[in-house]
């Protein structure tokens, strides 16, 4: 059940994810929505289970001695700075469509009114189903950019956290050029990370690839058509000490045509793990992809078959890169610098 910021009711409501994210994490794309909501007319709120979780994972950090600081603290200084409401838990509804953890926050958007900011596909999708509208912060950013005839902010198209050198994903949501369908022989490139691989589409032998530079490939055979949107997302698994090892492609141009293919991978990672990142072209300046790059997500884990799922179900849904891993850097890369007035 997807709405527009206009059609959507004055009070949202705040994941755990979106929280600490916002809280934490500096340019990201849920400190941007929480910053612009307020200035659209809506009232920013957090369940108080919400609250009790958000300082439940941020304990796991607080005895790490290069911390310096108590990370519950500075997120009640974010909550206030922020005028972000907490508000009492909802009376319990026997809803099992919706997964157990979550379950708490939409019978809360139930009984307030509310709309729910999270980054998680499955649970938008959860919601979706029973009739509670769920908006991802990167595409309520993008919204209110489109809708003010403004640029997005690059990073908020493309979404990269520290990748892994033996482990990660790379998504793309796409819409193809005018070359599709011709039958020329050239490649498109939608991204292209050194040391890791490459996702094209071979458009003189209708198929997607995804190709590492140690020789190693993956590709699913599907012709494809001018202006059409696609997700295609690779996952990887280099071989470790017992030599297994997983390269994962998966391609979609709507829930009713979600292709996968997998291949064993058997070579090493790159020693040197992964390098710089090339959107819409090759590394070399070369394949371009010459359409509409709607967003890119990079990330050291690999994407759920769960996750896929959702993230096909639903418009403009895509992985969200910002995990523990990704959390934990943000806090040791703040410092003593906690300040929002």
């Amino acid at each position: 059940m997807y709405q527009t910021l206009q059609k959507l009711p004055a009070q949202v409501l705040l994941d755990t994810n979106v929280l600490l994210d916002a809280a934490f994490v500096r340019d990201g794309a849920a400190r941007k929505a929480v910053e612009l909501l307020p200035s659209l007319g809506f009232r920013l709120n957090i369940d108080m289970l919400t609250d009790r979780e958000a300082k439940k994972v941020l304990g796991r950090y607080a005895l790490r001695p290069e911390l310096r600081f108590n990370p519950a603290d500075v997120l009640d200084e974010f909550i206030r700075a922020s005028r972000i409401f907490t508000i009492p838990p909802a009376l319990p509804v026997a809803e099992t469509r919706v997964n157990r953890a979550d379950r708490y926050l939409a019978n809360a958007a139930r009984q307030y009114g509310a709309w729910i900011l999270s980054g998680d596909a499955p649970f938008a999708m959860e919601c979706q189903q029973i009739g509670i509208a769920v908006r991802f912060p990167w595409d309520v950013v993008l919204e209110d950019a489109f809708a003010n005839g403004q640029e997005p902010e690059l990073r908020q198209v493309i979404r990269v956290t520290p990748m892994s050198r033996d482990s990660g994903s790379i998504f793309g949501r796409v819409m193809t050029g005018a070359w599709a369908g011709t039958g020329a022989l050239s490649r498109h490139t939608v991204c292209h990370v050194e040391n890791v691989g490459r996702i094209l589409y071979d458009l003189g032998n209708n198929v997607w690839v995804f190709k590492t530079p140690m020789g190693d490939s993956v590709k699913i055979e599907c012709p494809i058509g001018p202006s059409e949107t696609w997700a295609v997302c690779a996952s990887y698994r280099f071989p470790d000490s017992r030599g297994e090892g997983t390269l994962l492609l998966r391609v979609a141009k709507s829930p009713a045509n979600s292709l996968t293919e997998s291949r064993e991978a058997t070579t090493l990672p790159h020693k040197t793990g992964p390098g710089r990142a090339s959107f819409g072209s090759s590394l070399g300046g070369r394949d371009y992809w010459n359409g509409h790059l709607r967003c890119i997500v990079i990330s050291r884990h690999q994407v759920k078959a769960e996750t896929w799922k959702a993230i096909v179900s639903i418009s403009d849904a895509a992985p969200n890169p910002y995990d523990a891993d990704a959390l934990g850097m943000a806090l040791l890369g703040i410092g003593g610098n906690h300040t929002w007035l």
